[in-house]
This record gives structure tokens, C-alpha cells and sequence, in this order.
């Protein structure tokens, strides 16, 4: 699994996201997953208009008084009902929106802190409280195209992965 996403110490990069990363796969079932950070505010694609579109949509339903929105299924039944279908201008030909009840965040993930975090740009988990931290992102060498990241053409200008023990709080 492939992430690229914002830069945001705050959010992606603060040490409970990077020790996420390193139980990903006993998590979810991935062979490996890697993390990849944009710069701050750099990472901006279609899913943030998306997210825009579907936020501002709401507010003007709420505003105009046509809809009561007070709770995430209450947001989900109007996307579901209003937003589902596209303009023909549009490029995408719909929307799809799940509804997740609710999700399990009980769990012991409370990591100290990874030095020099604002610094490290790619994160590729190894073994659950285990992960791999390189300064900058390679996909232009055949090995890191391939996955063999081990094994990567450019460790001599973008530097090597240095492994990093998570350490719960």
C-alpha cells in the first residue's frame, strides 16, 4: 500500500500516525505499506475538492433550511440522497459515500516521539512497533519502482533507510 499525504506534523507525522504505520499490516493484512510526505500544503489534489465540495454543499443546505444536519449519519443521508449523482460537466460520473458506524480506537497506541520528524519525508513499515524512515522519497530507481526499496540506486543522494524502534509512552 502506497500513501502519499500532506506534510502536516500535526496530523500525518506525529508519532502515534508513524507507529500506525508500523502495525499497518498486521492491521489490515498489507505485505508492506509506504508512507509518503508531501511538503505542507503541497499534497492538494481532487480528493480535497471533494471534500470541499461535499462540506459546502452541507453548509448551504443547513443555511438555506432545506436540511437538518446535526450528526455524521445525519451528513451521510443527505450526501447519499443529494449528492450521489454528478453534473454532466462534471468528471467524475458519481459519488459513492459509506457510512462507518463506528470505529475501534481503543487500542495501546501511544508512541514517544520520532526525532527530527519535520525531516522525514517516506516511512515504510517492517515489523509491527518497527519502521523504516528515509529523508526523501525515491520511485525513479527500478529497484524502489519494483518495491525492492532495500535495494535503492539513489541512497547516495537521497540517503539510506535508517530503522527505528517505536517506543509506546
Amino acid at each position: 500500500m502506497h500513501e502519499f499525504t500532506d506534510g502536516c506534523s500535526s496530523q500525518y507525522k506525529s508519532q502515534h500516525c508513524m507507529g500506525d504505520v508500523s502495525y499497518s499490516c498486521s492491521d489490515f493484512g498489507y505485505a508492506k505499506i509506504l508512507r509518503n510526505y508531501f511538503e505542507t500544503s503541497h499534497a492538494r489534489g481532487p480528493q480535497d475538492a471533494a471534500g470541499g465540495f461535499i462540506k459546502k454543499q452541507a453548509d448551504l443546505a443547513v443555511i438555506r433550511g432545506t436540511h437538518v444536519i446535526q450528526s455524521s449519519s445525519d451528513l451521510f443521508d443527505y450526501a447519499q440522497s443529494n449528492l450521489s449523482t454528478t453534473a454532466d460537466s462534471s468528471k467524475c460520473s458519481r459519488r459513492i459515500f459509506r457510512y462507518v458506524d463506528s470505529v475501534n480506537r481503543d487500542r495501546d497506541r501511544n508512541f514517544l516521539p520520532v526525532k527530527e520528524n519535520r525531516k522525514i519525508h517516506q516511512v515504510r513499515s517492517f515489523d509491527d512497533g518497527e519502521i523504516f524512515v528515509r529523508k526523501l522519497s525515491c520511485y525513479s530507481c527500478q529497484s524502489c519502482i519494483v518495491g525492492n526499496y532495500s535495494t535503492c540506486m539513489n541512497d547516495a543522494r537521497l540517503g539510506t533507510y535508517n530503522k527505528i524502534k517505536m517506543v509506546k509512552e
